[in-house]
């Protein structure tokens, strides 16, 4: 496999809209043992707690995640390559005017205004650990109450859009944060398990070649162009296929 049909490797990844989280590992390691597959991206923490069979291995820590998902793939004759910087992982938005009053760029920058603020997100995230009692544990955040709502949903959305909540649970990837106007907060602290974009292919067909090119794509891919390019597929309705390539293209991974 020389450079241009890595690259296109990972544009059929893209038109697969495998982007998003899904429950399709199954589907993947299914396919890399039956040779139906060579190369997917996954993300470091989801396919390491996929793998373990959930056993708490995921950390904030990426370098470390990735090594501990190449010992469980690594007997499997599966590879996870270089992790890129993009991540699809819970993330917690407030909107622009938030950001300005209370001068707010990442998380820990809650701690001492938490209590004037409400965070919303689905009734789960009231006990969950990466949610609200990782928020008090790991940035000392005390809110001035919680919202049951949905999961990253149109009742978050309004909930922000109508100051109900200042701060919601939502996906780093979404597509529309920046239609809506919302802003991530920066995870300083690393609360939530290292979701980063990471390719995994099968042993048999890794080659220096695609390995260079690869290693490349994922050097330059960050989660604010993931956002984009999930915007041009989900919101402006562009197909994936070409958004991929088109992507590819401008970076000059292949012609």
């Amino acid at each position: 496999m020389g450079l241009a049909a890595g690259a296109g490797c990972v544009a059929r990844c893209f038109c697969g809209g495998v982007w998003q989280h899904g429950d399709g590992r199954g589907d993947y390691e299914q396919g890399h043992a039956h040779r139906q597959i060579d190369l997917y991206p996954g993300y470091a923490a989801t396919d390491l707690e996929y793998y373990n069979h959930a056993a708490g291995e995921a950390s904030g820590d990426v370098t470390a995640t990735v090594q501990k998902l190449n010992a469980r793939l690594q007997p499997l004759g599966l590879q996870a390559l270089t992790p890129s910087a993009a991540v699809d992982q819970n993330a917690f938005a407030v909107t622009k005017a938030t950001q300005t009053k209370f001068s707010l760029s990442k998380l820990s920058d809650l701690t001492s205004v938490g209590n004037q603020l409400v965070l919303g997100g689905p009734p789960e995230c009231a006990t969950r650990p990466f949610c609200q009692p990782g928020l008090e544990k790991t940035y000392g955040i005390h809110f001035k109450s919680f919202k049951a709502l949905d999961t990253d949903g149109p009742l978050t959305r309004a909930a922000l859009a109508n100051n109900t909540i200042q701060v919601g649970l939502v996906f780093s990837s979404d597509s529309d944060l920046n239609a809506k106007g919302l802003v991530v907060l920066q995870d300083d602290k690393h609360l939530e398990n290292a979701d980063n974009v990471v390719p995994i292919i099968r042993q048999k067909v890794v080659t220096d070649e695609v390995k260079t090119v690869l290693d490349k794509i994922d050097s330059n891919l960050t989660t604010p162009q993931l956002v984009s390019l999930n915007a041009q597929v989900e919101l402006n309705h562009q197909d994936a296929d070409a958004v991929a390539r088109a992507y590819l293209q401008q970076h000059n991974y292949f012609s």
